[in-house]
């Protein structure tokens, strides 16, 4: 899975397609590395509930619905993939966020319980540290930071879509200047 299901590169002589292309490219790319760290994490999540390390309190507070957001991204990589898949006269990238707008919403409790899992970490950081895990995940907790960033990949991931959009937006051959609609 290295490289894009698309077409082939644009011809180096249209810099404006060339730009679209590796955004596109860095869209899909990027989100199979963030589905990749969730899996990662929730791996984490798995092996500390398993080994008792820390109350299952504390692990809901640190982890809250970290399996719906995993399922919600798992499904929505294959169709950002399907979409990649398609002719680029016929990609609608805009479109395809607009029709999981609510869907996104599972990130809604994340974030909100942000606070909560960073005390929560902190409050059980050295029981975290002392779990018995896998060697691939004990460097999840040589230092705090690690953990801190895997459980901030999540608002870094929303944060880049209307970057990334707003470039396919001015870059695509229509210009796929769609109505986006306002939030209630």
């Amino acid at each position: 899975m290295d490289g894009v299901v698309t077409s082939h590169p644009p011809c180096p002589a249209d810099p404006v397609a060339t730009y679209r292309y590796n955004v596109i490219k860095e869209l899909v790319m990027t989100e199979r590395d963030y589905v990749q760290h969730l899996e990662i994490l929730q791996q984490f999540k798995n092996e500390v509930e398993e080994s008792g390390a820390i109350a299952g309190d504390a692990v809901h507070d640190i982890f809250l619905n970290l399996n719906a957001l995993l399922d919600f991204q798992r499904r929505f990589l294959i169709r950002i993939e399907q979409q990649n898949s398609l002719p680029e006269d016929q990609q609608n990238w805009g479109q395809l966020f607009i029709q999981y707008q609510d869907s996104f919403r599972v990130y809604e409790p994340f974030i909100a319980n942000q606070i909560r899992c960073n005390n929560a970490v902190t409050k059980e950081w050295d029981k975290l540290k002392a779990a018995h895990l896998s060697e691939g995940l004990r460097g999840m907790v040589e230092i705090q930071s690690v953990l801190s960033g895997f459980l901030m990949k999540p608002f870094q991931r929303l944060a880049k879509y209307p970057l990334l959009l707003t470039v396919c937006f001015y870059l695509s051959p229509a210009c796929e200047r769609i109505e986006i609609p306002t939030p209630n």
